[in-house]
């Protein structure tokens, strides 16, 4: 098959490695004038329609933003388009031509014919294909981002604070990697009921009104998070 990925960032380059393993003829080409029997848009989320709407010789259309509705794809369907969504559930940090590794989760929807080809693509990677309805996108990208996009954020923060106590951040970050570590495993295990620690979960209110006050000291733009969140996780005890 001859394929043509539009967008070499982060998930583009890998999308190029992992097709060329399978022995497909990958063009790289960021024209959209190329002469392919699928196109793969990787490109940021605000450009992808775009990209799309020029892309009226091609049989087969991907598009593997997380975010789009399916209904993003509903012109091109209405054009003869075969049309789909792939989605790595995966952060990539680079752009490297390395293929996915083994165990990834891909979620996948769209027209029968080409949500074949998409199921044996991932089964030849070794990875897992998930089948999502069209009106479930959003609400799985928006758990994804939940559960994974925020978490980063939180803990260079805690390492900023804790640096002030006379640490560099390269030190901070080491103090905090087991009870990061600890804190993520117990959140991915099913059978651990209540994964939670801290005084918000104890119901410690004099304590979560003190770390308030002080973020309002050392991080003021912290203290509103900090308040809602022990709120929200006070529901949980």
């Amino acid at each position: 098959m001859r394929i043509q990925v539009i967008g070499h960032g982060r998930l583009g380059s890998r999308m190029i490695a992992s097709l060329r393993l399978l022995g497909h003829e990958v063009i790289g080409s960021r024209s959209v004038k190329e002469v392919v029997d699928l196109a793969l848009v990787c490109v940021p989320d605000d450009a992808a329609c775009d990209v799309i709407r020029q892309l009226g010789h091609i049989p087969h259309i991907v598009c593997t933003s997380g975010g789009i509705p399916m209904q993003a794809l509903e012109d091109a369907r209405n054009h003869g388009h075969g049309v789909a969504k792939l989605h790595p559930l995966q952060t990539f940090t680079e752009a490297k031509l390395e293929p996915f590794e083994p165990t990834t989760h891909f979620a996948l929807g769209g027209d029968e014919e080409v949500v074949k080809i998409l199921v044996t693509w991932v089964e030849q990677w070794q990875g897992v294909p998930h089948h999502l309805a069209p009106e479930a996108w959003t609400t799985y990208h928006l758990a994804a981002v939940l559960a994974a996009n925020f978490l980063p954020l939180f803990i260079r923060c805690g390492a900023e604070i804790l640096a002030k106590t006379g640490c560099d951040q390269t030190s901070a970050l080491d103090w905090l990697a087991p009870l990061v570590r600890q804190s993520v495993s117990q959140g991915l295990d099913p059978s651990v009921a209540r994964p939670f620690s801290g005084p918000a979960i104890r119901g410690d209110r004099e304590m979560v009104e003190r770390h308030v006050t002080h973020l309002g000291e050392v991080a003021p733009e912290w203290s509103t998070v900090y308040s809602l969140l022990s709120e929200l996780m006070m529901t949980r005890s």
